[in-house]
C-alpha cells in the first residue's frame, strides 16, 4: 500500500458515539484519500507504541478529547504530553480533536498544542462538522 496515509484515532471507551461518527467518515475517505485507520480505546496502545519505539507507525494521531478522555491518568502523570512531543519530533502529526465540552483549559500544554476545531466550539456544537472533518483529513494527506 504505497502512499497510504495511516491514521491512529484514540478515544475513551465512553465516547463510542464519536468512534462511530469518525468511523463512518473515515470509511468514506479510505479510497478517496488512500488512507488507512485504526481506532483504539484510551491511550494505552499509543503509550505501547512509544515504548516499542513505533513513532513512525502512523502518519497522523487523532486524540478525541472529551470529559472522559481528560479523566485518564495519563493527563496527571505527563505521559500524554511527552508522547505527543515524541510523535511530533519523529514526523507524526498529532491532532487534538475537541469533541465535546470539557475542562481542557486546565492543561497548559493543550493550550500550546491547540485543539481542532479552533476556538471554544466543540464538534458537539457543530452540525457542519462532517465537511470540516473532510477538509482537515484532505489537508493532512
Amino acid at each position: 500500500m504505497n502512499n497510504v496515509t495511516r491514521f491512529f484515532i484514540s478515544y475513551h471507551v465512553n465516547d463510542g458515539r464519536w468512534k462511530g461518527l469518525f468511523s463512518r467518515h473515515f470509511e468514506q475517505y479510505r479510497e478517496k484519500y488512500q488512507l488507512d485507520y485504526t481506532f483504539q480505546e484510551s491511550f494505552g496502545t499509543v503509550e505501547q507504541l512509544l515504548y516499542e519505539g513505533e513513532f513512525t507507525a502512523y502518519d497522523v494521531v487523532f486524540l478525541i478529547i472529551s470529559k472522559d478522555y481528560l479523566s485518564l491518568g495519563m493527563f496527571k502523570n505527563g505521559n500524554l504530553e511527552r508522547s505527543i512531543l515524541n510523535f511530533e519530533s519523529n514526523g507524526t502529526k498529532v491532532v487534538l480533536v475537541h469533541a465535546e465540552h470539557c475542562e481542557w483549559q486546565r492543561y497548559e500544554w493543550i493550550k500550546k498544542e491547540g485543539l481542532w476545531p479552533n476556538g471554544s466550539n466543540a464538534l458537539s456544537d457543530d452540525e457542519g462538522y462532517p465537511e470540516r472533518l473532510n477538509r482537515l483529513v484532505s489537508e493532512l494527506i
